[in-house]
């Protein structure tokens, strides 16, 4: 789920919830942008608290469809890095899959205009090093397991977005 809050007088911010009560974007972080994988199938909750009287504001929800595949990056032979090129429409994803080994470091870098676009990365056993709301677009980590990592480029703008995905994984 992609979630924009766009304030177009006062301010606002938004806490998201399930109806299990799981806090997925808490209220403390005054996000106004959300994405990433729902935990569950259940009711979702998208509270909108505004910090000043009067605030009107927009509120835009996408749910994408489930069956987004992956791009695989393989390193050219010889290589530890790979510059990927693209161009992601509004408010949706591009996502990319890497294999990579416990204790090697990934290097992300990320540029977009404006910086118009964010990074997220999980792996694929569900642990989540970069949340979509970090709106991070460099990260630099040792990786914790052996397995594939998802990593996904997600528009923050109203238009289409183009941008250049850095990775670099240099061996152990």
């Amino acid at each position: 789920m992609a979630v924009r809050l766009a304030a177009s007088q006062g301010q606002a911010t938004l806490m998201i919830a399930g109806a299990d009560g799981t806090v997925l974007v808490p209220d403390r972080v005054k996000s106004t942008n959300s994405s990433g994988n729902l935990p569950v199938t259940q009711d979702y909750y998208i509270q909108v608290n505004p910090l000043v009287s009067p605030t009107t504001y927009s509120l835009q929800v996408t749910i994408p469809s489930l069956n987004l595949v992956p791009i695989r990056i393989v390193f050219q032979p010889g290589t530890t890095s790979s510059i990927v090129q693209g161009v992601v429409a509004p408010n949706a994803t591009d996502r990319y899959a890497l294999r990579a080994l416990a204790g090697q470091t990934m290097t992300i870098k990320l540029l977009s205009p404006n910086s118009q676009a964010v990074v997220m990365v999980w792996g694929s056993d569900g642990q989540v090093p970069i949340p979509d709301q970090a709106d991070a677009t460099n990260w630099v980590s040792r990786l914790p397991a052996t397995q594939d990592y998802l990593i996904d480029v997600w528009s923050i703008a109203n238009a289409n977005v183009g941008y250049s995905l850095h990775i670099d994984v240099p061996p152990k």
